[in-house]
C-alpha cells in the first residue's frame, strides 16, 4: 500500500513539472514573437528615415551644394563661371568687372603657350591663377589644390604668365605729355600746383634673408628695421602711375634711386616735382631746369614762418595722393605686403628680376582700374 502511494506522488510531481516546462516554452515563444515584431517595426522605421534622408540629400545636392566631381570642375574658375560675376572677379583678381578681365585675356591669349603639349589648364585659367596669386598672395600649394595641378606646375604657370603680362602691358605706365597734364589737373590743385608734373615717393616690400651677407647688408632698411626692397613711384595729378622704378635694396637712399633709375630722363625744363623731405634732389633738378617742391624743414627751427606753415599744409594736401595710390596698390595686390622669397630677386641676363615684372604688372593693372579720388 505504501509503495502505491509513493508511486502516485511521483507521477503527480512529474505531471506538474511537465506543465511548468510547457508554460515556460509558451512564454518564451511569446517573448520571441514580441521581440521579432519590435525589431521588424524598428527596421521599418529606420528604412523610412533613411529614405527621407536620402531624398533630402538629393534635394540639397540638386539645389544648393555641388557634388565632389562638380566641385573639382567648378572651382577651376572657368570663363562661364566669371563672365557674369563681377563681384567674384573683383575679389579674386582686383579688376572691377569681368569685361575688363576678358579683354586682358584676349590680349595675352596668343602669348600664353602651354608649357607642355597637353596643358593642365586653359590659358584663361592660367591667367586667373596668376592674378589670384598677386591679388591674394596665396601659397602655391593652395593654388595647386584649387586648380588640381602640382605645386611646381602652379609656380611655372605664374612665372610664365607674369612675364607675358609685364611685356604686354608695360606701355600702360606712361609719362603723359605736358599739355595733357596741364589740361587734366584736378580741381583741388591750387593755382600754385597747376604746373606739377609728377608726385613721387618710395615704398618698401619685405624680403627673406639671403645666404649672401652682402645681399643682406644691401637690403637692410634703417626705416623698417628689416630686410626690404625699395621702389620709386611717380603719379600724375589724376592718380595714375606714370613712373615705376625697378627694385632697389632697402638701404639705398631716395636720392640715389631718383638719380639712377631713369626718372630724370623724363624731366624737362619747367617741370615741378612734389616730394617728401627725404628727397634731397634739388641740385639734380636744378641742373635740368626743373624745380622741387618739398615741405619746409623744421630741424633747428623753433617756429616756422606762418607763410611756410600755410605752404606746407597746401603741399601736404596734394602730396597725400601718392601715399593713397601706394596704399591702394598694396591693398589691391597683397603680394606687395607679404614677404617675398629670395628667388624673386634673382636677375636674368638683361638685369631684370622677377619682382620687377610683378611690379610692372601691378602698376599696369592699377592704371586699368578706376583712379583713386
Amino acid at each position: 500500500m505504501l509503495r502505491w502511494i509513493r508511486a502516485a506522488e511521483r507521477a503527480k510531481k512529474k505531471c506538474e513539472n511537465e506543465e511548468e516546462t510547457a508554460s515556460e516554452i509558451i512564454e518564451s515563444d511569446i517573448v520571441d514573437e514580441q521581440i521579432v515584431s519590435i525589431n521588424e517595426a524598428m527596421d521599418l522605421q529606420m528604412n523610412e528615415k533613411l529614405d527621407d534622408s536620402i531624398w533630402n540629400e538629393k534635394i540639397d545636392t540638386d539645389n544648393d551644394e555641388p557634388t565632389i566631381n562638380e566641385f573639382s570642375t567648378n572651382n577651376k574658375f572657368t570663363q562661364t563661371d566669371l563672365e557674369s560675376n563681377d563681384e567674384k572677379t573683383l575679389y579674386y583678381t582686383g579688376l572691377p568687372n569681368a569685361e575688363l578681365l576678358f579683354l586682358i585675356h584676349a590680349t595675352v591669349h596668343s602669348y600664353l603657350k602651354p608649357i607642355r603639349n597637353k596643358a593642365a589648364l586653359t590659358t584663361f585659367q592660367e591667367l586667373i591663377l596668376s592674378l589670384i596669386k598677386i591679388r591674394l598672395n596665396l601659397p602655391f600649394t593652395d593654388l595647386a589644390y584649387r586648380f588640381d595641378i602640382s605645386v611646381s606646375t602652379a609656380s611655372r604657370i605664374f612665372r610664365k604668365t607674369i612675364n607675358v603680362l609685364a611685356v604686354c602691358f608695360s606701355n600702360l605706365i606712361v609719362w603723359p605729355d605736358r599739355d595733357v597734364l596741364l589740361s587734366t589737373q584736378p580741381h583741388y590743385f591750387s593755382p600754385s600746383f597747376k604746373r606739377v608734373t609728377v608726385i613721387i615717393d618710395c615704398f618698401e616690400i619685405y624680403v627673406e634673408g639671403s645666404e649672401s651677407l652682402l645681399a643682406n647688408a644691401e637690403s637692410w632698411s634703417q626705416y623698417k628695421h628689416n630686410k626690404t626692397i625699395k621702389v620709386l613711384v611717380g603719379i600724375t595729378g589724376q592718380g595714375t602711375i606714370s613712373f615705376l622704378s625697378k627694385a632697389w635694396g632697402g638701404r639705398t637712399s631716395d636720392k640715389h634711386i631718383v638719380e639712377n633709375s631713369g626718372f630724370l630722363d623724363h624731366i624737362i625744363p619747367g617741370d615741378v616735382v612734389l616730394a617728401d623731405r627725404g628727397f634731397l634732389i634739388k641740385d639734380s633738378l636744378d641742373s635740368i631746369g626743373a624745380s622741387l617742391n618739398i615741405p619746409a624743414f623744421t630741424k633747428g627751427v623753433n617756429q616756422l614762418h606762418p607763410m611756410d606753415i600755410e605752404e606746407t599744409r597746401k603741399l601736404a594736401n596734394v602730396r597725400i595722393h601718392v601715399e593713397r595710390v601706394i596704399g591702394g596698390l598694396k591693398n589691391k595686390f597683397k603680394i606687395l605686403i607679404g614677404t617675398l622669397p629670395v628667388e624673386m630677386l634673382h636677375c636674368n641676363n638683361s638685369g631684370d628680376s622677377f619682382i620687377d615684372e610683378i611690379l610692372t604688372t601691378c602698376g599696369a593693372l592699377h592704371n586699368l582700374c578706376p583712379a583713386i579720388t
